[in-house]
């Protein structure tokens, strides 16, 4: 009976070192499991981490390029308003030459019309008051349809 109760601790014994070293096998397989998904995890916030990196650098590289552009537009926009300031000048010194020059033939037509006068008074030839009148009309209609003509011109 000591032989069987030995034996028996002995298999109780070998039975709770089967037990410990499954549960030890277990725990191994657990513990290799949670180191292997820690791996991944790590390979994965790695990743995310080149990803996010390559994200940000590919936004600064846009945020240069569009400065670099903003800065360019800028540099057009200052170019075409000292052209526009330019056009305008210009315009208005058309407009001037244009008013000089119809003041001039507005002298011109009046300096003709005393010279025909004179003429007419040296020759002794009297005109109607009515033909006079009637020639001035159409000489003061032809100095506006010429006016007309050149402010046209002038602002095309």
């Amino acid at each position: 009976t000591e032989a069987r109760y030995a034996r028996d601790a002995a298999e109780a014994g070998a039975e709770a070192l089967r037990q410990q070293e499954a549960t030890a096998a277990t725990e191994a397989a657990d513990h290799r499991a949670a180191v292997a998904r820690l791996e991944q995890h790590t390979d994965a916030t790695e990743a995310e981490r080149t990803a996010a990196a390559e994200v940000h650098s590919g936004l600064r590289r846009e945020l240069h390029e569009s400065t670099e552009a903003n800065a360019a537009l800028q540099r057009e926009q200052a170019a075409a308003e000292t052209e526009a300031a330019a056009l305008q000048d210009s315009v208005g010194q058309l407009h001037d030459e244009l008013r000089d020059s119809e003041a001039a033939r507005a002298a011109l037509a009046q300096d003709q019309a005393e010279a025909r006068a004179a003429l007419q008074q040296e020759r002794g030839v009297a005109e109607p008051e009515a033909a006079l009148l009637e020639r001035e009309r159409a000489a003061a209609e032809t100095r506006a349809a010429l006016e007309q003509e050149h402010t046209a011109e002038a602002r095309a």
